[in-house]
């Protein structure tokens, strides 16, 4: 393996060694402080779903976790055959100019980095944490990938925005992505990583440098597609079912998602092996998203119940005091948050490539609307 990567950072790096000799799966997940109290559904989520014939080694990648928080989600383990431990990958991206914007943060890149610091394992199960597993994660962990670098499921969802007309993601495809093909699209909010395959061709610096490079609108899932095109292992779309949000209900979405898309979606419906509230309709903000009665199950066994109990009671408040001050169209907006963020983008892209009158109304419409995503995103922070 090529460690001048690592030899190029400023500090000191010890890579983590197996915790278990034998027969066991490793997972893995980026989350923020913020995030801890549901980092603790997902794990418990894998909890309730692990064998007791296997051994876990879980990981969480962070750089800020409080060691409060630390201990609550140790303590939350009473079990032998299940080890976490916290690493922070920070060092090894804090020579590159990364992009995020939005509700993005630089932890999603830090599962970029994985294959470099677990380089003693042989595969990693990678995943978001505003998922739950509805299945034993060590199924997942056994799917035999032969000798290509990861894989990952087709983004169902994606399909419906590629096909929406009323929406330029084709365009971003073929353009910036540069997709052979648009519907081959894979989602990396479940991966399964091939680590020495990774380390051997240098992907993870490579993936890296180019998402320095390039504003990609859905950070390194967007960098991961570009840089594989369908070079990967696609897995059962079961292992990550996403959620059909108010958001893509109220749009419509799904009526444009194609139709071999849509009959395997209502099949992974009826038996999701992960559930995954993908983008925007977090089960945290709001219970009465779809399948959020399934993650509260998880919520309710963990030592962050309170807390999340307490940060929802604060989120109704702010929408009932913007209620009662009459501004009812931004209530609507966060409901729509996603959506309207997909407008920003085609309004920018329009004020750019038009021009005239036309130009200077688009750049007014992308002013407004950049001024509304704020203020909804200070409202459900």
């Amino acid at each position: 393996m090529d460690t001048s990567f690592i030899k190029n950072t400023n500090q000191d790096f010890v890579a983590p060694k197996p915790y278990f000799k034998e027969n066991y799966a490793v997972i893995a997940a980026s989350s923020s402080n913020e995030y801890a109290p549901y980092l603790s559904v997902w794990l418990q989520s894998i909890l309730d779903h692990a064998s007791h014939n296997t051994n876990y080694d879980i990981f969480v990648f962070e750089r800020g976790i409080s060691a409060e928080n630390k201990k609550k989600l140790q303590d939350s383990i009473n079990c032998e055959n299940i080890h976490l431990r916290f690493v922070n990958p920070i060092s090894l991206l804090s020579s590159y100019d990364l992009k995020f914007h939005g509700d993005y943060n630089i932890e999603c890149y830090f599962r970029l980095c994985s294959p470099l610091i677990l380089h003693n394992f042989k595969k990693v199960v990678f995943t978001d944490v505003d998922l739950i597993f509805n299945a034993d994660p060590k199924e997942l962990y056994d799917t035999p990938v032969d000798d290509k670098p990861l894989a990952a499921c087709l983004d169902l969802v994606w399909g419906a925005f590629v096909q929406d007309p009323k929406a330029d993601w084709k365009e971003y495809a073929d353009k910036v992505l540069k997709l052979d093909d648009p519907f081959g699209y894979f989602n990396t909010g479940v991966m399964l990583l091939n680590i020495p395959e990774f380390n051997k061709n240098d992907y993870s610096r490579k993936i890296i440098e180019r998402c320095a490079a390039t504003h990609y609108r859905i950070l390194e899932q967007d960098a991961l597609n570009a840089f594989f095109q369908k070079d990967i292992f696609y897995l059962d779309t079961a292992w990550n079912f996403p959620t059909e949000n108010k958001a893509f209900k109220a749009g419509n979405l799904f009526q444009f998602m194609p139709m071999r898309f849509f009959k395997q979606y209502k099949a992974d419906r009826k038996n999701p092996k992960i559930i995954h509230w993908a983008g925007g309709g977090k089960p945290w903000k709001d219970p009465s998203e779809d399948l959020a009665y399934l993650w509260w199950e998880y919520a309710r066994k963990t030592p962050f119940y309170e807390e999340i109990l307490m940060r929802l009671t604060a989120l109704l408040g702010s929408f009932q005091t913007q209620q009662q001050g009459g501004n009812v169209d931004l209530i609507r907006r966060v409901m729509h948050y996603r959506r309207d963020k997909i407008k920003y983008w085609r309004y920018k892209i329009l004020s750019k490539i038009t021009f005239g009158k036309r130009r200077k109304r688009y750049k007014q419409k992308r002013r407004e609307l950049k001024e509304q995503l704020r203020q909804i995103r200070q409202i459900m922070k």
